[in-house]
């Protein structure tokens, strides 16, 4: 898994990680997003709790395991 991105600035990185939120919660409304879909929102979230915590080194299974459970609390219920 990488994690890594370069040329973002962290002061966006709460308005996108917001944004992958919200995403969640409206795929919740519509329907059950597919795998493939899942996938990429729980990897763009990672991604943002990564930079939100100052990109620490040996934190990605962590990172992915908080990923997983924001997306999916949003789209299970």
């Amino acid at each position: 898994m990488v994690l890594k991105r370069k040329g973002k600035s962290s002061g966006s990185c709460a308005r996108k990680a917001s944004t992958c939120t919200k995403t969640a919660k409206s795929t919740q409304m519509k329907s059950h997003p597919d795998k493939a879909t899942l996938s990429q929102m729980i990897q763009k979230r990672a991604y943002f709790i990564w930079e939100e915590r100052g990109k620490p080194y040996g934190s990605d299974i962590d990172i992915w395991i908080q990923a997983e459970r924001d997306i999916l609390s949003h789209v299970k219920k």
